[in-house]
């Protein structure tokens, strides 16, 4: 199950948007652990998934996994002229 799911199943209640990779709203920064992905992670570029950056939504856990997620880490991953 992924991420996302196993949170909406906890009553944990995170940021999302799509559901399937490609608008970016489920941004969290992966810090420990691995992750398997459904599809390509579409909303992230290349130098966001070397920084860690994952998709909660399409993202399934393969070991213990700790991630920091919320608002700020899409602000932190996307620049946009209003900040």
């Amino acid at each position: 199950m992924n991420i996302l799911d196993t949170a909406e199943t906890e009553e944990i209640g995170l940021p999302y948007g799509c559901k399937n990779g490609t608008c970016g709203t489920c941004v969290g920064r992966l810090l420990e652990g691995d992750l398997e992905f459904e599809r390509p992670q579409r909303a992230l570029k290349a130098r966001h998934r070397a920084d860690g950056y994952v998709l909660t939504c399409i993202g399934t856990p393969v070991t213990d996994c700790w991630l920091a997620v919320g608002a700020h880490h899409q602000a932190e991953m996307m620049s946009t002229p209003w900040k």
